[in-house]
């Protein structure tokens, strides 16, 4: 059934965009935190981990109340002039895959920081010593050495993005159709 096609690959692309989303944010702040002194990395790593603390429901409607056509970013862009009248922002793709971006982006940031905090700084100041740049030392040590951490959080999210049925059916309305949500029909 061509319907069913449809919804498989746009699902698809949903859980890749989402993971690579999540990786380019992911990644810079799991480093960073790997490389935080103990003490710093606990109140940061409690940030990370509190949106994983709560209900997905709330959660979800918490970002209702955001986007919705009162909600706090409509309300903004009114203020600041941007626009006139309120702008559609919930029940679209867009919304959706911020969403499950929040939602799915401490998976990411976990993977890389377990992985990155493993690393020994002194790889890095070797390179360095060896006169490569930073952009040099972080493509050739720090990604290499990271890929594990970077391969596992791109599954969880990727799995859990095409997995995600409450999020597409509170956040996308109808607008958004996902194998999890069709599944669970």
């Amino acid at each position: 059934d061509p319907f069913y096609q449809i919804v498989l690959v746009e699902t698809i692309v949903y859980g890749l965009v989402v993971s690579v989303g999540s990786l380019l944010v992911g990644f810079p702040v799991g480093y960073s935190l790997a490389r935080l002194p103990a003490n710093k990395r606990r109140s940061r790593l409690i940030l990370v981990i509190l949106p994983l603390t709560l209900s997905l429901v709330v959660i979800v409607f918490g970002w209702i109340v955001i986007l919705g056509r009162s909600g706090i970013v409509n309300q903004l862009l009114i203020g600041i002039g941007a626009v006139d009248s309120p702008v559609r922002l919930l029940y679209t793709k867009g919304a959706v895959l911020l969403v499950l971006l929040q939602q799915f982006l401490p998976f990411m940031i976990l993977s890389v920081m377990s992985v990155c905090s493993k690393i020994d700084p002194v790889l890095e100041h070797a390179s360095a010593n060896l006169r490569a740049n930073r952009f040099t030392t972080f493509r050739r040590v720090v990604i290499p050495l990271a890929t594990p951490g970077i391969m596992t959080g791109f599954t969880l999210v990727f799995i859990l993005t095409v997995s995600a049925f409450i999020t597409p059916r509170l956040v996308g309305g109808g607008s958004v159709q996902m194998l999890g949500s069709i599944i669970y029909e």
